[in-house]
């Protein structure tokens, strides 16, 4: 790899307070704070992908993306 091991990575990213964080992670002993979440979370990633894709559509075909128009979608996505 590019780096001997996970301190020569901090080092050279200058990100030697994250050090234990990144070989944590590395080690697959956390998640990033999302994945670590997600039972707390309203929507699923994928729903949140769905959510996303719609508010851009609304976007481009000239519709306000606002509370007013996204809550609904977002209620249906989630079954509340």
């Amino acid at each position: 790899g590019i780096y001997q091991n996970v301190n020569d990575a901090a080092r050279k990213l200058d990100i030697w307070s994250q050090q234990y964080t990144v070989r944590h992670r590395m080690n697959g002993t956390t998640q990033e704070r999302q994945q670590a979440h997600q039972d707390q979370e309203l929507l699923t990633l994928a729903q949140n992908k769905v959510l996303k894709a719609w508010a851009k559509w609304l976007g481009m075909v000239g519709f306000p993306v606002s509370r007013k128009t996204m809550v609904p979608k977002m209620k249906l996505l989630c079954g509340r």
